[in-house]
Formats: C-alpha cells, structure tokens, sequence
C-alpha cells in the first residue's frame, strides 16, 4: 500500500520525520508541517482532517456549540430545561407556576377553581343545595309559603269568600230582604199610594161628580146616581124647600 493510499500513515510519516527534523522549531514545523503536511497530504485526509478539525473543531464548536448549545441548550435545555424546567420548573415552577403555577395556579385554579368550583360546586351544591335545600326551603317556604299563603289565601278566600258568600248571603239577603222590604215598603208605600191616590182620585172624581152634579149637571136625584143626594129642588123639592134626609144627606136647600 502506497503512501497515496494511506495518506494517514504517510501524514504521520512524514510528520515523524518533520518533527524529527525540525526539532528545533518543533512546534511552528509541526503546527505548519503538520497544518501543510496535512493539508498537503490527501484532500481525503486534509478534509477529512479538516472535516475531522472541521468536524471535531465543528464537533467541538459543534460540541460547543452541543456543548454550548447543549449547555446553551442545556441553558437552552438546562436554560431552557432550567428555564423550561424553570418554565418546566420554571415553566414547571412557572408552568408548574404555570403547571405549580398554572399547577399551582391551575392547582391553584384547578384547586382554586376545584376550591372556588369547588366553592361554586359547594358552593352552587350549597347554593344548589341551598337553592335546592334553600330553594327547596325558599320553594318550600314558599311552597309552605305559599301554601300556608294560598292556604291563608284560600282559607282567607274561603273565609273571604265565605265572609263574602255568607256576607252576600247576609249581604244579599240584607238586600233581598230590605229589598224585599223595601220593595214591599215600595209596594206596600205604593199601594199606599195608589189606594191613596185612587181614593184621592176617587176623592177628586167625587168631588167631579159634586160638581158635575152641582154645575154641570145639576142635581140628581138617583142615591146611586148621586151619592151625596143632591137633587134638582126646583123639580123634585116639594116639602117647602127641604129635601130629604136620604135623598138630601147634607140637608142642602133651593135658596
């Protein structure tokens, strides 16, 4: 195998032998001899040392910054595992602050709202309770309420109602009966009336018939025909200007 085959072993060869040479200046001959040899050597190995620096400088600067980024990382994990553990603990904290924050305050909500849901879960279980208990109270108390209120409505509708059916039956049969009274006071009043008005008519159609039978008419001599006897004395007075008794009742004479 040729040195150009294994351009590793001809690196490290000729870095011996370099080195050896360049004892002196060990350092700038290997760090140039070794940076131009291995440069020199192999685009495969100089890359690949390149790569390898490239790759162990960029694994560790890739390292750093995996390392870095791991600790960045890690202070990005661990930063953000510390900021997301201080977001898992802080974001845990905050988390946990918002986990025990959001835990705490979601615990603090979830117990918070477990304390103030469950405050309004008792609370609303005391005040569903307390409505159901208080509402079954307020219902029942209003139920009872209501029904010592329509009860006492009822029993005052009833007492009403029977103060107003007994009360309109004293009532109405006040008014019946003065009604009835009064209506018999009218009836009786207008009998009155009316027996007084005919015998005041009567009365007045007498005293048409006097005058029928004092002017109009002159006397007649009929009782029926003339109830208070008057008679004609012209024609039918022949006992020297009296009349009779029972023809003539108030004695009435021609003069």
């Amino acid at each position: 195998m040729s040195d150009s085959q294994n351009p590793i072993a001809a690196a490290l060869y000729r870095a011996a032998s370099d080195m050896a040479a360049a004892a002196g200046d060990a350092g700038g001959s290997i760090m140039d001899t070794i940076g131009t040899s291995i440069t020199r050597q192999g685009n495969r190995w100089d890359r690949s040392i390149n790569s390898g620096a490239a790759s162990y400088g960029e694994s560790v600067s890739g390292a750093a910054k995996s390392f870095g980024q791991s600790i960045s990382g890690s202070s990005a994990g661990a930063g953000q595992g510390i900021s997301r553990r201080g977001r898992a603990a802080g974001g845990s904290i905050t988390e946990s602050s918002s986990a025990a924050g959001t835990g705490i305050t979601r615990s603090s909500e979830a117990t918070g709202r477990k304390i103030i849901e469950g405050a309004q879960a008792a609370d609303k279980r005391i005040r569903s309770s307390g409505q159901s208990v208080g509402g079954g109270v307020t219902r029942q108390g209003e139920s009872a309420g209501k029904s010592v209120t329509r009860g006492g409505v009822r029993a005052g509708n009833r007492v009403t109602e029977g103060g107003k059916s007994a009360g309109d039956s004293v009532t109405r049969g006040g008014t019946y009966m003065s009604g009835r009274v009064t209506r018999s006071g009218k009836y009786i009043g207008t009998g009155v009336s009316d027996t007084m008005r005919g015998w005041g008519d009567q009365g007045k159609d007498a005293g048409n018939w006097v005058r029928d039978a004092t002017k109009a008419r002159g006397a007649r001599s009929q009782t029926a025909r003339n109830p208070l006897g008057l008679e004609n004395t012209r024609r039918r007075n022949r006992t020297g200007g009296r009349l009779q008794t029972a023809r003539n009742p108030l004695g009435l004479t021609d003069g």
